[in-house]
């Protein structure tokens, strides 16, 4: 399974700018154990990323409310990369059953890595939504 955030306001099509989309790929539940210290929601605004969104007819999409974008974004502007990736524990994510941890625990240095280039772009993405007003869509599968 991977995760992708688009955001609702951007222009259709295949094309989006590199900062109205984000690939999670396989890790978003690694980035929610990153912002949050948890595999699932904690109720907080952190977490954005794995909190229970309303499903757009039925589908693998979900919209994810501007409110809760511009609020995430807020939140996100205020955290340090430093202190965000210092949660990173393979062995936590694989005892809390984080999706593929297990593989993550296999090259840590290397998911470490990807993890830190896509806090880069979760970053950009967010803040181009908060910029615009924009809902922002989660697919996952």
């Amino acid at each position: 399974m991977e995760c992708r955030l688009y955001l609702e306001d951007a222009p259709r099509g295949a094309d989006y700018a590199a900062d109205e989309r984000v690939d999670l790929e396989r890790y978003w539940e690694a980035m929610n154990f990153l912002l949050t210290g948890k595999r699932e929601s904690d109720g907080s605004v952190a977490s954005l990323l794995v909190e229970d969104w309303p499903d757009i007819a039925g589908s693998e999409a979900t919209r994810i409310d501007t409110e809760a974008l511009s609020a995430f974004g807020n939140w996100l502007i205020n955290q340090t990369d430093d202190g965000i990736l210092c949660r990173f524990d393979p062995g936590a994510m694989v005892a809390v059953e984080v999706y593929d941890a297990t593989l993550i625990a296999v090259d840590p240095v290397s998911a470490r890595e990807t993890l830190a280039q896509m806090l880069t772009s979760l970053r950009a993405f967010v803040l181009r939504g908060t910029q615009i007003g924009s809902a922002a869509i989660r697919v996952i599968n």
